[in-house]
């Protein structure tokens, strides 16, 4: 299906949960990779390095690609965004709700959009 004027195609429920899930593995990434690092400094073998650099620079892209998304974002679903994906954050949907108040409903709705943004930066849509 292409894509026309005025037209964002829509993710299907199962996808919307995995590129959450996927997001909330944001806040993970930078520990991931420091201990990548210090896994490639202490390995000697030329394969595993590569493996090891492999690993690091896909952790970086994403999280490269997470800082656009969050940069073309609004101020409002910045803080949704920082809320549910930011470093430390455990917020469930509905207490995101709560504390941005709005409705549970509206609240999936930000949430569509945010991860629509995040499916179009990965040319996912």
């Amino acid at each position: 299906m292409s894509k026309e004027k005025g037209y964002r195609m829509k993710l299907s429920r199962n996808e919307l949960a995995a590129f959450d899930s996927w997001l909330g593995e944001l806040q993970h990434t930078e520990l991931k990779i420091q201990r990548l690092i210090i896994l490639l400094s202490r390995t000697k073998n030329a394969k595993e390095r590569e493996h090891l650099e492999q690993r690091i620079l896909s952790y970086e892209n994403f999280t490269m690609t997470c800082d656009r998304v969050r940069d073309l974002l609004d101020d409002n679903l910045r803080q949704i965004f920082d809320l549910k994906y930011g470093r430390g954050s455990n917020n469930t949907w509905e207490e995101i709700a709560d504390i941005v108040f709005v409705s549970h409903r509206h609240i999936y709705r930000k949430r569509q959009t945010i991860l629509e943004l995040f499916a179009e930066e990965i040319g996912r849509l």
